[in-house]
């Protein structure tokens, strides 16, 4: 699937490389999840700190057009904020996934199970579409 021009949007520099620093040092959580998403080991590709419409978002599977945010403390505060990103990036057709760290780091195999039923629903939608 090609990528959609819709989602981008002019992107300070600064905002690229703010993403690439956070690839590269990561928070826990995000680099456990991240060893299972990559290398298409749940079916489908996701890229990590990826930017739409301005915003990073964690993971994103442009195939399925599928979300997932790990959320820590720093969101707790953050609720107004998350809301409005969240209603913005869904208008697209993007859904979106939030978890937990507690979760990724004390229940992964029950994240893990969580993610293929979305996915599998997601790839049989689209399945369905042609």
């Amino acid at each position: 699937m090609a990528y959609n021009r819709t989602y981008r949007k002019k992107v300070k520099p600064e905002k690229y490389m703010y993403s690439r620093a956070m690839r590269k040092n990561p928070i826990i959580s995000e680099k456990i999840l991240w060893e299972e998403l990559r290398k298409k080991k749940l079916g489908v590709g996701f890229r990590r700190q990826h930017i739409i419409l301005g915003w990073i978002v964690d993971f994103y599977c442009p195939e399925i057009r599928l979300v997932i945010e790990v959320d820590g403390e720093y969101h707790n505060n953050k609720k107004s904020y998350d809301s409005h990103r969240d209603y913005t990036i869904e208008s697209l057709g993007i859904e979106i996934i939030r978890i937990k760290n507690e979760e990724v780091l004390n229940n992964l195999q029950g994240v893990l199970n969580t993610l293929k039923e979305v996915i599998e629903s997601k790839i049989e939608e689209k399945r369905n579409m042609w």
